[in-house]
């Protein structure tokens, strides 16, 4: 039985703000997927979506589509200030995931530069981040 988002956070807490603490990126989002991501890897770029043929496309979208906090527009540090905003964020972004896909591994990216080529995030909380790189594998 997958483990629910406040159960990840009260497991993991130290080692998620460790790694968002030792990274000074803009951005941090959660990333699902269906195989592993090593520590450190930039992600490849997501592809736009045939909504008509229900299919994805050949076509990058800039970046690596990823689950975040809805108030999430500007740079993390400074819209959550303290330890327990953040997990609190990331909590919210982990539940989120998981309510909308069903991925058997999640993990915790960073990046500074988001949706560069301004193209439609399609999902309820979605951010493109343009060279995400993995921090953490959170399940």
């Amino acid at each position: 039985m997958k483990k629910t988002a406040k159960e990840i956070i009260e497991e993991m807490k130290f080692e998620i703000l460790k790694a968002i603490k030792e990274n000074d990126f803009c951005f941090y989002g959660i990333r699902g997927w269906d195989e592993e991501y090593e520590i450190g890897q930039i992600l490849p770029e997501s592809v736009k979506w045939d909504y008509d043929n229900d299919m994805p496309t050949e076509e990058e979208v800039g970046g690596t589509c990823v689950t975040i906090t809805d108030s999430q527009h500007s740079d993390f540090k400074d819209w959550y200030e303290t330890d327990e905003e953040m997990l609190e964020a990331i909590e919210k972004a982990i539940s989120l995931n998981q309510r909308q896909y069903r991925y058997p591994m999640l993990f915790l990216v960073g990046s500074n530069d988001r949706n560069p080529y301004n193209a439609y995030e399609a999902d309820d909380n979605e951010a493109i981040l343009a060279d995400a790189s993995v921090l953490l594998r959170v399940y």
